[in-house]
């Protein structure tokens, strides 16, 4: 478990660049490449970014919300950097929900003996759990549909799991 958590904050950490980059001049990680990344989004060049200009580079609304320190719906250079920060503060915790519930389903799956728990592929986004996959029954896919809706922070099920021989026995044939 240890090495699974290891691995997703090095994946996390390794996926904010811009936030992961040291400026010299400021001591700050990451301030002058957030800096560049505003002048790059101000498309009109007024020194401020619009919510839109914000969600042209994944934004969130509420980072935007929180940042706008003034409240004038519109960001400076020095709010951006705090909007960046708290857009990766905030995806970086629906990531982590998100891995969560996707071990969460595996390992009741598992603990079940469950016959076709490792014919199951279980993906989260957002809260919402994405099945697929081939069971022998459709008394196993409603136990999948079942278990995964029972744990705590599953927002809603999309399950694309068919009837069919499972791959370990096609691969025996």
């Amino acid at each position: 478990m240890l090495s699974l958590l290891a691995g997703i904050l090095l994946g996390v950490i390794g996926g904010f660049p811009l936030l992961a980059q040291a400026d010299p001049n400021s001591g700050l990680p990451g301030v002058s490449a957030l800096y560049a990344e505003f002048m790059r989004l101000d498309r009109n060049h007024s020194g401020y970014l619009s919510p839109a200009e914000f969600r042209a580079c994944g934004g969130t609304a509420q980072a935007f919300r929180e940042a706008d320190a003034n409240h004038d719906h519109r960001l400076n250079r020095d709010e951006f950097v705090v909007a960046a920060s708290i857009d990766q503060r905030i995806k970086t915790g629906q990531y982590f929900a998100d891995t969560w519930i996707t071990a969460k389903i595996m390992a009741r799956l598992l603990q079940d003996n469950f016959p076709g728990s490792l014919d199951v592929q279980v993906r989260t986004v957002n809260g919402v759990v994405h099945l697929s996959g081939r069971l022998e029954s459709s008394t196993q896919i409603r136990r999948v549909l079942a278990v995964t809706s029972r744990v705590d922070g599953v927002e809603g099920v999309s399950s694309s799991l068919k009837l069919g021989r499972r791959r370990h026995e096609l691969r025996e044939n």
